[in-house]
């Protein structure tokens, strides 16, 4: 599975190609340190959707993202791994950060999250 891909057909048009998002709604994936806040947070992300307001580099974002879970395992392996190297993405991972792939996914998607959960999730993790 291609990740860009996946991306280009799922996440674009709210993310933007570039990856630089829509201010106040979508935020930017590119050179967002939330992508490595562990990793399962962007898995759980495109599983289960962020309802919340997040604040990324100082702005504040709004947009609520549904749930991906449509998506195969495979895909949203591949999707969250492009979204980590892209866009210079990949001198934010620490060292020693493990990929996630089809078996991760299908574990995480095991867990019973709804949005607003993930949102918190992620307040408790960073």
């Amino acid at each position: 599975v291609d990740g860009k891909d996946v991306y280009a057909r799922q996440c674009s048009a709210c993310h933007q190609a570039t990856g630089t998002g829509v201010p106040k709604t979508f935020p930017p994936l590119a050179n967002n340190s939330d992508l490595f806040i562990d990793r399962l947070f962007p898995v759980y992300v495109v599983l289960h959707g962020l309802e919340g307001a997040v604040t990324i580099k100082g702005e504040q974002y709004r947009g609520v993202m549904p749930p991906f879970d449509h998506l195969s395992d495979a895909e949203i392996a591949a999707v969250v791994t492009y979204v980590r190297t892209a866009w210079g993405n990949a001198k934010l991972r620490p060292a020693g950060f493990a990929d996630v792939d089809a078996t991760v996914v299908n574990k995480a998607r095991q867990k019973s999250m709804k949005s607003k959960d993930v949102h918190a999730y992620r307040a408790a993790h960073r």
